[in-house]
């Protein structure tokens, strides 16, 4: 028994309600974005729910890259999104990863993912989708897909707080400090973690404090083993 939707919140809260089997997320964790990670594949891989991910091209746009006419979540996509993915097709580029094929090697990377629903329109396109789960992934290639995420200023003093975030951690201290830092001060705090019960909502509301700028890099979610060394290169 199970459910499909393209909603994570939704995913979550039948995962809290019932007790599903499986769930069909579409689109919500993918190589360009995953706001997943944020509560339902945690819950998910905690409560055995299988995942299975669709819409993990994003409606077109992971599969044919940043072209005149790329698709995505089912619309023309706006320059934000093409620049975006421009921008990781030319970290793939430099490693010798197809885009498609790191979206898809990204997708079945969480060990809450059971598996993944493909879509094809031509029999070639099948096949070539099936070749690419028998191809490896240079571990390197996450380690610079997060750097560019990251964006960390060249002339920054980057301060890492990684982990799993508990209340007793004192983070929120953590952001009040980085909020009263001076203007013009060059220090990032990278957080990275995933956090416990309650404590997410209270993070992200203290995320949006605006006197923290950029000052703050987040990610509010379970890291995998094989990105946790870049946090710490960074």
């Amino acid at each position: 028994i199970g459910v499909g939707v393209n909603d994570a919140a939704i995913c979550a809260r039948i995962a809290r309600d019932a007790d599903p089997d499986c769930v069909l997320l579409a689109g919500r964790y993918s190589l360009l974005e995953q706001p997943a990670l944020d509560d339902f594949l945690p819950l998910a891989q905690a409560r055995g729910i299988g995942v299975l991910l669709g819409g993990v091209f994003n409606s077109g746009i992971l599969a044919t890259g940043a072209i005149a006419g790329a698709r995505y979540n089912y619309r023309a996509a706006p320059p934000e999104i093409l620049a975006r993915v421009a921008r990781i097709g030319r970290v793939c580029a430099a490693h010798g990863v197809d885009l498609p094929h790191a979206a898809i090697a990204f997708a079945l990377g969480h060990p809450a993912v059971a598996s993944i629903v493909l879509g094809a329109v031509t029999p070639d396109e099948a096949t070539r989708n099936a070749a690419l789960f028998a191809r490896p992934v240079p571990a390197a290639l996450w380690r610079d897909l997060v750097v560019e995420a990251l964006g960390v200023p060249d002339d920054a003093t980057a301060f890492l707080a990684f982990g799993l975030l508990r209340p007793y951690k004192g983070t929120d201290l953590l952001l009040e400090a980085f909020a009263r830092l001076p203007e013009g001060h060059r220090a990032v705090l990278l957080l990275a973690g995933e956090p416990w019960g309650g404590l997410a909502a209270d993070l992200r509301r203290r995320l949006a404090d605006p006197r923290l700028g950029a000052r703050v890099i987040a990610a509010l979610r379970w890291v995998p083993e094989e990105e946790a060394p870049t946090w710490f290169a960074a």
